[in-house]
């Protein structure tokens, strides 16, 4: 990416490592590429193939929706590294829930997803005033527990046989941040890791 790209790009939120951005039709291929990766799906609950046009539906659907926000990862030298998401905004109860996948394997376990984390729950938290967000992990993604763990969530609860992937039905980790809980690990974050 030359200097004039990286200036004409809006970040709708920027961090120390990493930063969010709207996804746009551009990020359709690279999505999709991740979404047929087998290792990168082993953790989601997609287990079909995505096509361009499946990707591409999927974006136009999710743009400009009132109870989502769906956002890219980007490095500081412009590489699309994932996904994260703000779903089910309510308004009403204060609550919502998020989504993250890292796609470019390349970027796995070097904090990138938690940043991306940690400023999109900022942002829920502080802006959106919402009051508690939920999240959940499939029983065997040991990694995905630890790294809501870091980031505030604690279990709630585990839901039974809930996903299918592999032949076999698995466990659901069910996760939670209270705003009030996630404030002083939000503070530490921030001097540790942003400044």
């Amino acid at each position: 990416m030359n200097e004039n790209e990286q200036k004409e790009k809006v970040y709708f939120l920027k961090g120390k490592n990493v930063n969010l951005r709207h996804l746009n039709e551009d990020d359709v291929p690279v999505m999709t590429h991740w979404l047929n990766d087998s290792e990168v799906t082993q953790y989601i609950t997609i287990n079909h193939p995505m096509t361009l046009e499946q990707e591409l539906e999927y974006l136009k659907a999710n743009i400009g929706r009132q109870d989502k926000i769906l956002l890219g990862i980007e490095t500081l030298d412009g590489v699309y590294i994932g996904n994260i998401s703000i779903d089910k905004i309510n308004h009403v109860d204060r609550t919502a829930t998020t989504g993250i996948i890292i796609g470019n394997k390349e970027y796995w376990g070097k904090g990138h997803g938690t940043e991306a984390k940690m400023l999109l729950l900022n942002y829920a938290f502080n802006t959106l005033n919402i009051r508690k967000i939920h999240s959940s992990a499939i029983s065997f993604n040991e990694r995905s527990v630890k790294y809501q763990k870091k980031t505030g969530a604690v279990v709630e609860g585990v839901l039974k046989d809930q996903i299918y992937k592999n032949g076999k039905y698995y466990d659901q980790i069910m996760l939670s941040i209270f705003k009030e809980d996630w404030l002083p690990i939000w503070d530490k974050f921030q001097k540790e890791v942003l400044t």
